[in-house]
């Protein structure tokens, strides 16, 4: 039986992960030699090396968020099969 009593059904969670990380190399590549370079974030102003630093570890945090979800519903990850 799954988790908290719940029977186990098949992931049905949206799948944005793939457009979402195909949409991110070409910005990386594009500020590659620019990592010292201000911008404005809402009110800060942060360069892109320190934009890069958030953004991988938003992109960790997802990461956990999923595995977390997926052993939550007895799913394993592809990487244990």
């Amino acid at each position: 039986m799954a988790a908290r009593g719940r029977r186990k059904r098949r992931h049905t969670a949206p799948r944005y992960g793939p457009a979402g990380a195909s949409y991110l190399p070409p910005l990386i590549d594009n500020t590659r030699d620019q990592l010292d370079t201000s911008t404005t974030l809402g009110t800060n102003q942060i360069t892109y090396g320190d934009l890069w630093v958030r953004l991988v570890t938003h992109m960790h945090e997802h990461l956990g968020q999923s595995i977390a979800y997926a052993r939550s519903n007895e799913i394993g990850p592809p990487w244990s099969r």
